[in-house]
C-alpha cells in the first residue's frame, strides 16, 4: 500500500511540474486578406496571446485600410511547414 501511495505522489508531482513549467501558452496569429476572392494577397499579423487581441488587430487594420471585400482568419499555435510560407495550425478561427 505504501508503494502505491508513493507512486501516486510521484505522478502527482510530475503532473504539477508539467503544468507549471512545461505547459505552453496558446499563440494566435491573424492573417488579413485585402480581397477575399484573392487569398494570395495577405498581411500576416504579429503573434498575440489571446484570440480577442488578434481579432482587435484585424478590425483595426481594416479600419485603417478601408478594404471593402476583406476577410481574415486566425491560426492557433501556428507551426512552420515544409511548404514555404504555409503554416500548420491546431485550429483556424474567426
Amino acid at each position: 500500500m505504501e508503494k502505491a501511495k508513493n507512486c501516486l505522489l510521484i505522478l502527482l508531482a510530475l503532473a504539477c511540474v508539467w503544468w507549471f513549467f512545461l505547459r505552453k501558452d496558446d499563440i494566435y496569429r491573424p492573417i488579413y486578406y485585402q480581397d477575399k476572392n484573392n487569398l494570395t494577397n495577405y498581411i500576416k499579423g504579429p503573434d498575440f496571446s489571446s484570440l480577442d487581441d488578434a481579432r482587435d488587430w484585424v478590425y483595426e487594420l481594416n479600419e485603417i485600410r478601408g478594404d471593402q471585400n476583406w476577410d481574415y482568419e486566425i491560426g492557433k499555435n501556428p507551426k512552420p511547414s515544409k511548404y514555404g510560407d504555409i503554416e500548420i495550425c491546431e485550429e483556424t478561427l474567426e
